[in-house]
Protein backbone atom coordinates (compact mmCIF):
# COMPACT_ATOMS: atom_id res chain seq x y z
CA UNK A 1 0.00 0.00 0.00
CA UNK A 2 1.33 3.43 -0.89
CA UNK A 3 1.84 6.15 1.66
CA UNK A 4 -0.63 8.99 1.57
CA UNK A 5 0.44 11.67 -0.86
CA UNK A 6 0.19 14.89 1.14
CA UNK A 7 2.77 16.86 -0.81
CA UNK A 8 3.03 17.59 -4.51
CA UNK A 9 5.24 16.79 -7.43
CA UNK A 10 8.56 18.50 -7.84
CA UNK A 11 8.26 22.16 -8.74
CA UNK A 12 7.88 22.69 -12.48
CA UNK A 13 7.07 26.36 -12.83
CA UNK A 14 5.94 29.09 -10.51
CA UNK A 15 2.98 31.32 -11.16
CA UNK A 16 3.07 35.04 -11.06
CA UNK A 17 0.56 36.32 -8.52
CA UNK A 18 2.45 38.01 -5.72
CA UNK A 19 1.95 36.62 -2.23
CA UNK A 20 1.57 38.36 1.08
CA UNK A 21 3.57 37.06 4.04
CA UNK A 22 1.67 33.86 4.71
CA UNK A 23 3.09 30.69 6.19
CA UNK A 24 3.38 28.26 3.29
CA UNK A 25 1.28 25.12 3.38
CA UNK A 26 2.95 21.79 3.99
CA UNK A 27 5.06 20.67 1.06
CA UNK A 28 3.56 21.82 -2.16
CA UNK A 29 4.58 21.21 -5.72
CA UNK A 30 4.07 22.81 -9.08
CA UNK A 31 3.68 26.31 -7.78
CA UNK A 32 6.66 27.44 -5.70
CA UNK A 33 5.59 27.33 -2.06
CA UNK A 34 4.89 30.59 -0.28
CA UNK A 35 5.55 32.86 -3.19
CA UNK A 36 4.10 32.99 -6.68
CA UNK A 37 0.63 31.78 -7.62
CA UNK A 38 -0.71 34.18 -5.05
CA UNK A 39 -1.49 32.01 -2.08
CA UNK A 40 -4.84 33.09 -0.88
CA UNK A 41 -5.66 29.48 -0.53
CA UNK A 42 -9.31 29.16 -1.12
CA UNK A 43 -11.03 26.39 -3.12
CA UNK A 44 -13.38 26.77 -6.01
CA UNK A 45 -17.01 27.35 -5.09
CA UNK A 46 -18.38 23.88 -4.38
CA UNK A 47 -21.28 24.02 -6.78
CA UNK A 48 -22.40 21.60 -9.46
CA UNK A 49 -21.83 22.44 -13.10
CA UNK A 50 -24.34 24.82 -14.61
CA UNK A 51 -26.81 23.54 -17.15
CA UNK A 52 -26.45 26.75 -19.13
CA UNK A 53 -24.89 26.06 -22.54
CA UNK A 54 -21.19 26.75 -22.86
CA UNK A 55 -19.45 28.61 -25.64
CA UNK A 56 -17.36 26.45 -28.00
CA UNK A 57 -13.70 27.29 -28.57
CA UNK A 58 -14.37 28.35 -32.16
CA UNK A 59 -16.60 31.28 -31.18
CA UNK A 60 -15.49 34.54 -32.79
CA UNK A 61 -15.16 37.70 -30.74
CA UNK A 62 -14.42 40.09 -33.55
CA UNK A 63 -17.82 41.76 -33.33
CA UNK A 64 -17.36 42.38 -29.62
CA UNK A 65 -13.91 43.95 -29.71
CA UNK A 66 -13.40 47.70 -29.26
CA UNK A 67 -13.33 49.43 -32.63
CA UNK A 68 -10.94 52.27 -31.72
CA UNK A 69 -7.20 51.61 -31.34
CA UNK A 70 -4.46 53.92 -30.09
CA UNK A 71 -2.42 55.77 -32.69
CA UNK A 72 0.36 53.41 -33.87
CA UNK A 73 3.92 54.31 -33.03
CA UNK A 74 5.98 55.89 -35.78
CA UNK A 75 9.12 54.15 -34.51
CA UNK A 76 9.44 50.37 -34.12
CA UNK A 77 9.78 49.18 -30.55
CA UNK A 78 8.14 52.20 -28.95
CA UNK A 79 4.46 52.52 -28.06
CA UNK A 80 2.85 55.83 -28.89
CA UNK A 81 2.08 58.22 -26.06
CA UNK A 82 -1.63 57.50 -26.48
CA UNK A 83 -1.05 53.73 -26.33
CA UNK A 84 1.09 54.01 -23.21
CA UNK A 85 -1.46 56.21 -21.46
CA UNK A 86 -4.32 53.85 -22.27
CA UNK A 87 -2.33 50.76 -21.23
CA UNK A 88 -1.50 52.33 -17.87
CA UNK A 89 -5.16 53.11 -17.19
CA UNK A 90 -6.43 49.73 -18.40
CA UNK A 91 -3.93 47.65 -16.39
CA UNK A 92 -5.38 46.83 -12.96
CA UNK A 93 -4.17 45.16 -9.81
CA UNK A 94 -6.34 42.25 -8.58
CA UNK A 95 -6.49 40.84 -5.06
CA UNK A 96 -8.95 39.09 -2.75
CA UNK A 97 -10.56 41.21 -0.02
CA UNK A 98 -8.16 39.57 2.45
CA UNK A 99 -5.23 41.02 0.53
CA UNK A 100 -3.33 37.76 0.89
CA UNK A 101 -2.06 37.79 -2.68
CA UNK A 102 -2.21 39.97 -5.77
CA UNK A 103 -2.07 39.67 -9.52
CA UNK A 104 -2.75 41.82 -12.54
CA UNK A 105 -5.51 42.17 -15.11
CA UNK A 106 -6.49 44.07 -18.24
CA UNK A 107 -9.76 45.92 -18.74
CA UNK A 108 -10.80 44.78 -22.22
CA UNK A 109 -14.26 46.33 -22.63
CA UNK A 110 -15.76 49.69 -21.77
CA UNK A 111 -18.50 47.93 -19.78
CA UNK A 112 -15.97 46.48 -17.36
CA UNK A 113 -14.78 43.06 -18.49
CA UNK A 114 -11.34 42.20 -17.09
CA UNK A 115 -9.06 39.51 -18.49
CA UNK A 116 -6.59 37.79 -16.16
CA UNK A 117 -5.13 34.39 -15.29
CA UNK A 118 -7.18 31.58 -13.80
CA UNK A 119 -4.66 31.22 -10.99
CA UNK A 120 -5.35 34.83 -10.00
CA UNK A 121 -9.15 34.53 -10.14
CA UNK A 122 -9.80 30.95 -9.00
CA UNK A 123 -6.70 29.18 -7.83
CA UNK A 124 -8.11 25.67 -7.60
CA UNK A 125 -9.84 25.80 -11.00
CA UNK A 126 -9.98 22.45 -12.81
CA UNK A 127 -7.06 22.21 -15.22
CA UNK A 128 -4.53 24.27 -13.25
CA UNK A 129 -3.04 21.23 -11.56
CA UNK A 130 -2.53 19.67 -15.00
CA UNK A 131 -0.44 22.67 -16.00
CA UNK A 132 1.46 23.35 -12.81
CA UNK A 133 1.20 20.33 -10.48
CA UNK A 134 -0.31 19.79 -7.04
CA UNK A 135 -0.85 22.83 -4.84
CA UNK A 136 -2.30 23.35 -1.37
CA UNK A 137 -4.07 26.52 -0.20
CA UNK A 138 -5.05 27.74 3.23
CA UNK A 139 -8.07 29.82 2.21
CA UNK A 140 -11.02 29.56 -0.14
CA UNK A 141 -11.14 31.25 -3.52
CA UNK A 142 -12.66 34.71 -3.03
CA UNK A 143 -16.18 35.29 -4.30
CA UNK A 144 -15.08 38.68 -5.62
CA UNK A 145 -11.76 40.33 -6.38
CA UNK A 146 -10.74 43.87 -5.52
CA UNK A 147 -9.80 45.88 -8.62
CA UNK A 148 -7.20 48.57 -7.93
CA UNK A 149 -6.26 51.27 -10.41
CA UNK A 150 -3.46 53.79 -10.58
CA UNK A 151 -2.94 57.31 -11.86
CA UNK A 152 0.49 58.50 -12.89
CA UNK A 153 3.33 56.96 -10.92
CA UNK A 154 1.41 56.53 -7.67
CA UNK A 155 0.49 53.22 -6.04
CA UNK A 156 -2.66 51.38 -7.09
CA UNK A 157 -5.71 52.09 -4.93
CA UNK A 158 -8.80 49.94 -4.50
CA UNK A 159 -11.51 51.22 -6.83
CA UNK A 160 -13.94 48.41 -7.70
CA UNK A 161 -15.14 44.88 -6.99
CA UNK A 162 -15.38 42.29 -9.75
CA UNK A 163 -17.22 38.98 -10.10
CA UNK A 164 -15.61 35.93 -11.73
CA UNK A 165 -17.60 35.02 -14.86
CA UNK A 166 -15.55 32.48 -16.83
CA UNK A 167 -12.49 30.39 -15.96
CA UNK A 168 -10.39 27.91 -17.93
CA UNK A 169 -7.73 26.35 -15.71
CA UNK A 170 -6.03 24.49 -18.55
CA UNK A 171 -5.56 27.75 -20.45
CA UNK A 172 -4.89 29.61 -17.19
CA UNK A 173 -7.28 32.35 -18.29
CA UNK A 174 -10.27 33.98 -16.58
CA UNK A 175 -12.72 36.80 -17.22
CA UNK A 176 -14.18 39.05 -14.52
CA UNK A 177 -16.72 41.85 -14.62
CA UNK A 178 -16.54 45.03 -12.55
CA UNK A 179 -19.84 45.16 -10.66
CA UNK A 180 -19.46 47.59 -7.75
CA UNK A 181 -17.28 50.23 -6.17
CA UNK A 182 -14.59 49.08 -3.76
CA UNK A 183 -16.89 49.63 -0.77
CA UNK A 184 -19.65 47.55 -2.36
CA UNK A 185 -21.69 50.48 -3.59
CA UNK A 186 -23.36 50.66 -7.00
CA UNK A 187 -21.41 51.82 -10.02
CA UNK A 188 -22.32 55.26 -11.40
CA UNK A 189 -25.08 55.14 -13.99
CA UNK A 190 -23.60 54.50 -17.42
CA UNK A 191 -20.14 53.85 -16.01
CA UNK A 192 -17.52 53.31 -18.72
CA UNK A 193 -13.98 52.05 -18.28
CA UNK A 194 -10.71 52.57 -20.19
CA UNK A 195 -10.36 49.41 -22.30
CA UNK A 196 -7.28 48.14 -24.08
CA UNK A 197 -7.94 46.98 -27.67
CA UNK A 198 -7.73 43.21 -28.05
CA UNK A 199 -5.54 42.09 -30.93
CA UNK A 200 -4.27 38.68 -32.03
CA UNK A 201 -1.09 36.68 -31.62
CA UNK A 202 -1.10 36.45 -35.41
CA UNK A 203 -0.08 40.12 -35.54
CA UNK A 204 3.39 39.36 -34.15
CA UNK A 205 6.26 37.22 -35.35
CA UNK A 206 9.55 36.10 -33.81
CA UNK A 207 11.67 39.12 -33.06
CA UNK A 208 8.73 41.56 -32.92
CA UNK A 209 8.46 43.87 -29.93
CA UNK A 210 6.22 43.14 -26.94
CA UNK A 211 5.70 45.44 -23.97
CA UNK A 212 4.54 43.91 -20.68
CA UNK A 213 2.40 45.84 -18.18
CA UNK A 214 1.55 44.64 -14.66
CA UNK A 215 2.00 45.01 -10.92
CA UNK A 216 4.98 42.86 -9.94
CA UNK A 217 5.35 41.71 -6.36
CA UNK A 218 9.01 42.72 -6.35
CA UNK A 219 7.82 46.34 -6.24
CA UNK A 220 5.37 45.57 -3.43
CA UNK A 221 2.61 44.69 -5.85
CA UNK A 222 1.03 48.15 -5.99
CA UNK A 223 3.26 49.98 -8.47
CA UNK A 224 2.71 49.62 -12.20
CA UNK A 225 5.77 48.31 -14.05
CA UNK A 226 6.43 48.44 -17.79
CA UNK A 227 8.88 45.92 -19.25
CA UNK A 228 10.02 46.07 -22.88
CA UNK A 229 10.91 42.91 -24.75
CA UNK A 230 10.38 40.90 -27.90
CA UNK A 231 8.94 37.60 -29.08
CA UNK A 232 11.62 34.93 -28.69
CA UNK A 233 9.53 32.04 -30.03
CA UNK A 234 6.12 30.37 -29.96
CA UNK A 235 5.47 27.14 -28.06
CA UNK A 236 2.81 24.54 -28.95
CA UNK A 237 0.75 22.66 -26.37
CA UNK A 238 2.98 19.72 -25.45
CA UNK A 239 -0.07 17.72 -24.34
CA UNK A 240 -1.79 18.24 -27.68
CA UNK A 241 -5.09 19.45 -26.26
CA UNK A 242 -4.94 22.86 -27.92
CA UNK A 243 -4.27 22.83 -31.65
CA UNK A 244 -1.84 25.11 -33.46
CA UNK A 245 1.73 26.08 -32.71
CA UNK A 246 1.03 29.16 -30.56
CA UNK A 247 -0.12 27.90 -27.18
CA UNK A 248 2.46 30.11 -25.48
CA UNK A 249 4.46 33.17 -26.42
CA UNK A 250 8.01 33.06 -25.06
CA UNK A 251 9.33 36.58 -24.66
CA UNK A 252 12.65 38.23 -23.86
CA UNK A 253 10.81 40.47 -21.38
CA UNK A 254 11.44 39.27 -17.83
CA UNK A 255 8.53 39.92 -15.51
CA UNK A 256 8.03 38.79 -11.93
CA UNK A 257 5.51 37.69 -9.33
CA UNK A 258 2.36 39.79 -9.47
CA UNK A 259 2.49 40.27 -13.26
CA UNK A 260 0.16 37.28 -13.67
CA UNK A 261 -2.84 38.27 -15.76
CA UNK A 262 -1.38 41.54 -17.00
CA UNK A 263 -0.85 42.54 -20.61
CA UNK A 264 1.67 41.94 -23.37
CA UNK A 265 1.16 44.56 -26.10
CA UNK A 266 2.27 44.79 -29.70
CA UNK A 267 3.61 48.07 -31.06
CA UNK A 268 0.14 49.33 -31.89
CA UNK A 269 -0.91 49.00 -28.27
CA UNK A 270 -3.08 45.92 -28.80
CA UNK A 271 -3.30 43.14 -26.23
CA UNK A 272 -1.81 39.99 -27.76
CA UNK A 273 -0.78 37.97 -24.71
CA UNK A 274 -1.43 37.42 -21.00
CA UNK A 275 1.71 36.88 -18.84
CA UNK A 276 1.27 33.70 -16.88
CA UNK A 277 4.24 31.68 -15.58
CA UNK A 278 7.81 31.86 -14.37
CA UNK A 279 10.64 29.75 -15.65
CA UNK A 280 13.57 30.52 -13.37
CA UNK A 281 14.15 31.49 -9.77
CA UNK A 282 16.44 34.38 -8.94
CA UNK A 283 17.03 35.39 -5.32
CA UNK A 284 13.84 33.61 -4.27
CA UNK A 285 11.67 35.30 -6.88
CA UNK A 286 10.18 33.86 -10.05
CA UNK A 287 11.19 35.45 -13.35
CA UNK A 288 8.61 34.94 -16.07
CA UNK A 289 8.93 34.89 -19.82
CA UNK A 290 5.70 33.24 -21.03
CA UNK A 291 2.38 34.74 -22.07
CA UNK A 292 -0.79 33.02 -23.19
CA UNK A 293 -2.06 34.26 -26.58
CA UNK A 294 -5.15 36.41 -26.12
CA UNK A 295 -6.85 34.56 -28.97
CA UNK A 296 -7.45 31.61 -26.63
CA UNK A 297 -9.46 33.87 -24.31
CA UNK A 298 -12.05 34.74 -26.95
CA UNK A 299 -14.56 31.99 -26.01
CA UNK A 300 -14.36 33.04 -22.33
CA UNK A 301 -14.92 36.70 -23.22
CA UNK A 302 -17.84 35.81 -25.46
CA UNK A 303 -19.43 33.67 -22.73
CA UNK A 304 -19.06 36.55 -20.28
CA UNK A 305 -20.62 38.99 -22.73
CA UNK A 306 -23.56 36.69 -23.41
CA UNK A 307 -24.09 35.81 -19.76
CA UNK A 308 -23.74 32.05 -20.33
CA UNK A 309 -21.51 29.58 -18.57
CA UNK A 310 -18.16 28.58 -19.98
CA UNK A 311 -16.99 24.97 -19.76
CA UNK A 312 -13.42 24.24 -20.79
CA UNK A 313 -13.18 21.75 -23.66
CA UNK A 314 -9.62 20.88 -22.64
CA UNK A 315 -10.24 19.07 -19.35
CA UNK A 316 -10.07 15.31 -18.81
CA UNK A 317 -13.72 14.19 -18.77
CA UNK A 318 -15.30 12.37 -15.84
CA UNK A 319 -16.22 8.71 -16.19
CA UNK A 320 -19.40 8.86 -14.11
CA UNK A 321 -18.12 5.85 -12.16
CA UNK A 322 -15.93 7.74 -9.69
CA UNK A 323 -16.02 6.38 -6.15
CA UNK A 324 -14.32 7.28 -2.89
CA UNK A 325 -13.58 5.19 0.21
CA UNK A 326 -13.10 6.81 3.61
CA UNK A 327 -9.97 5.36 5.27
CA UNK A 328 -10.38 7.43 8.43
CA UNK A 329 -7.89 9.70 10.18
CA UNK A 330 -4.45 8.84 11.49
CA UNK A 331 -1.45 10.42 13.19
CA UNK A 332 0.89 9.14 10.51
CA UNK A 333 1.27 9.61 6.78
CA UNK A 334 0.25 6.12 5.70
CA UNK A 335 -2.73 4.45 4.09
CA UNK A 336 -2.32 1.35 6.26
CA UNK A 337 -2.42 3.15 9.62
CA UNK A 338 -5.58 2.39 11.65
CA UNK A 339 -8.36 4.88 11.03
CA UNK A 340 -9.93 6.91 13.82
CA UNK A 341 -12.79 9.35 14.22
CA UNK A 342 -11.01 11.18 17.03
CA UNK A 343 -7.62 12.78 17.64
CA UNK A 344 -6.49 15.06 20.43
CA UNK A 345 -4.49 18.25 20.53
CA UNK A 346 -1.34 16.41 21.61
CA UNK A 347 -1.15 14.80 18.18
CA UNK A 348 1.71 16.09 16.05
CA UNK A 349 -0.05 15.06 12.87
CA UNK A 350 -3.60 14.38 11.77
CA UNK A 351 -4.28 13.16 8.23
CA UNK A 352 -7.57 12.31 6.56
CA UNK A 353 -7.13 9.51 4.01
CA UNK A 354 -9.32 8.42 1.11
CA UNK A 355 -8.99 5.86 -1.66
CA UNK A 356 -10.38 6.70 -5.11
CA UNK A 357 -11.49 4.42 -7.93
CA UNK A 358 -13.21 4.69 -11.28
CA UNK A 359 -11.40 7.87 -12.36
CA UNK A 360 -9.76 8.62 -15.68
CA UNK A 361 -6.00 9.17 -15.45
CA UNK A 362 -5.46 12.93 -15.51
CA UNK A 363 -8.87 13.73 -14.01
CA UNK A 364 -9.05 16.67 -11.61
CA UNK A 365 -9.43 16.02 -7.88
CA UNK A 366 -9.99 18.60 -5.15
CA UNK A 367 -9.63 17.79 -1.44
CA UNK A 368 -11.31 20.34 0.85
CA UNK A 369 -10.65 20.35 4.59
CA UNK A 370 -13.06 22.30 6.80
CA UNK A 371 -13.05 23.15 10.50
CA UNK A 372 -16.72 23.65 11.16
CA UNK A 373 -17.89 25.69 8.16
CA UNK A 374 -14.53 27.36 7.49
CA UNK A 375 -12.26 26.02 4.77
CA UNK A 376 -8.79 25.71 6.30
CA UNK A 377 -7.04 23.81 3.52
CA UNK A 378 -7.71 22.76 -0.07
CA UNK A 379 -5.53 20.66 -2.33
CA UNK A 380 -5.87 20.43 -6.11
CA UNK A 381 -4.28 17.41 -7.79
CA UNK A 382 -4.37 15.36 -10.98
CA UNK A 383 -5.44 11.75 -10.48
CA UNK A 384 -3.03 8.94 -11.31
CA UNK A 385 -4.01 5.28 -10.79
CA UNK A 386 -0.73 4.58 -8.98
CA UNK A 387 -1.58 7.31 -6.47
CA UNK A 388 -5.17 6.47 -5.64
CA UNK A 389 -4.68 6.83 -1.89
CA UNK A 390 -4.75 10.54 -1.09
CA UNK A 391 -4.67 12.59 2.08
CA UNK A 392 -4.72 16.04 3.54
CA UNK A 393 -3.29 17.13 6.89
CA UNK A 394 -4.88 19.26 9.59
CA UNK A 395 -2.81 22.44 10.00
CA UNK A 396 -0.84 22.49 13.23
CA UNK A 397 -0.98 25.44 15.61
CA UNK A 398 2.62 24.81 16.59
CA UNK A 399 5.07 22.12 17.52
CA UNK A 400 3.11 19.01 18.41
CA UNK A 401 -0.31 20.63 18.70
CA UNK A 402 -3.41 20.36 16.54
CA UNK A 403 -6.16 22.94 16.74
CA UNK A 404 -9.24 21.57 18.47
CA UNK A 405 -12.49 21.36 16.54
CA UNK A 406 -14.75 19.34 14.26
CA UNK A 407 -13.06 18.66 10.91
CA UNK A 408 -14.44 17.28 7.67
CA UNK A 409 -12.72 16.27 4.45
CA UNK A 410 -14.68 16.44 1.20
CA UNK A 411 -13.33 15.01 -2.05
CA UNK A 412 -14.61 16.37 -5.36
CA UNK A 413 -13.71 14.92 -8.76
CA UNK A 414 -13.92 15.73 -12.44
CA UNK A 415 -14.43 19.00 -14.32
CA UNK A 416 -17.72 19.60 -12.48
CA UNK A 417 -16.23 18.90 -9.02
CA UNK A 418 -18.68 16.12 -8.17
CA UNK A 419 -18.45 15.08 -4.47
CA UNK A 420 -17.61 11.39 -3.97
CA UNK A 421 -16.70 11.02 -0.29
CA UNK A 422 -16.78 12.91 3.02
CA UNK A 423 -14.77 11.99 6.11
CA UNK A 424 -15.01 13.57 9.58
CA UNK A 425 -12.88 13.71 12.73
CA UNK A 426 -12.94 15.49 16.08
CA UNK A 427 -9.77 16.94 17.60
CA UNK A 428 -10.42 17.00 21.35
CA UNK A 429 -8.69 18.73 24.21
CA UNK A 430 -5.95 16.81 26.01
CA UNK A 431 -7.50 14.38 28.45
CA UNK A 432 -11.03 14.54 26.98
Amino acid sequence: MRAVRTGGRGAVVALLAATALLAPAAAVGGYVAGQDLGQSRRPTPLASASSTPSVPPSTSLSSAMPSVSPTPSQRAGVLSDAARALAARATVRLSPPSGSYSGSGSIVSADGLVLTNAHVAQRTAPGLATLYGTETYNQEDPEQLVVSTTEGDGPAAAAYLADVLAVDGYLDLAVLRIVATADGGPLPAGARFPAIPVGSVDSVQKGDDLTVYGFPGLTGGDLLAVTPGAVRTFVPDRRGRVSGDRFDIETTAEFSSGNSGGMALDNEGRLVGVPRATTVQEKGAGIGRFARPVDLAQPLLEAARRGVSYVSPYLTPATGDERGEDLGWAEENSCIAPGSAELDERSEYGVGRVRLSGLTPGEDVLLVLRRGEEVVRAKAIVFEPTENCLGIAIPSAGEGALVRGEYSLQVLVGPDRRPVVVSSVTVTATGD
